[in-house]
């Protein structure tokens, strides 16, 4: 993949961020609305969507200069790590019982930025654990804008055939349970295999996890 292309798929990554964040900032709207407090979105002390317009082109310019100055990594470690929001009491649920335990059955090492960083700045530490780790878990679930930021940075390196996509079943739009204004997997990733779980099923989702991981080591361990 030319680096010309990759900007493209990051740039387009960005502006997914961006209209999610513009969402939210839409909804926190409302709700004041609703509550007969329609000044209120407009007193808070951080615009949202500038914020996440920032943080993607600051983002996507290091994805940029990381992409011209890499050498492509042959050996990886024996990591997984894990992209997903984080705080979400769920998926941190989903977390300990189904992603730990089933990577830790590969005798893989499951990471995640918030448990597993040295103090350095984020992005940059996210960037080298996506660079070095051997499988790449996304759980797009709550469409989180950093989220498909990394998710993109992932294509960006060409390390595709190391990624595994997951979303909570509600985010397909073809689920009874998805609502028409919820959370859902953006049409830039749609295309895409994505394993959906439900949290009723989470030992169907723990079978079929493992058989996407055991096939992805057999491609990236060729």
């Amino acid at each position: 993949m030319s680096v010309t292309k990759e900007t493209e798929i990051l740039e387009e990554i960005s502006k997914i961020a961006i209209r999610e964040q513009n969402r939210i900032k839409e909804k926190i709207g409302t709700m004041a609305q609703n509550l007969g407090m329609p000044d209120v979105a407009k007193s808070l002390n951080v615009d949202l969507l500038s914020e996440a317009k920032i943080k993607a082109e600051i983002f996507v310019e290091t994805v940029k200069r990381r992409i011209r100055n890499a050498q492509p990594q042959k050996s990886f470690t024996n990591e997984v790590f894990l992209i997903m929001q984080i705080g979400d009491p769920q998926l941190d649920g989903i977390w300990t019982n189904v992603y730990v335990p089933v990577i830790q059955d590969f005798k893989l090492k499951p990471r995640r930025i918030d448990k597993h960083n040295e103090g350095r700045f984020l992005m940059s530490e996210v960037a080298d654990m996506l660079n070095k780790s051997k499988i790449i878990i996304a759980d797009l679930t709550n469409a989180r804008p950093n989220c498909y930021l990394e998710v993109g940075y992932t294509y960006g390196i060409e390390k595709h055939s190391h990624l595994i996509l997951s979303a909570r079943e509600d985010h397909n739009p073809n689920s009874p349970n998805h609502k028409k204004d919820g959370p859902k997997i953006h049409f830039d990733i749609s295309g895409y295999d994505i394993l959906f779980w439900d949290e009723n099923k989470l030992n169907d989702f723990k079978i079929e996890l493992a058989k996407k991981i055991k096939y992805r080591l057999t491609v990236v361990e060729k």
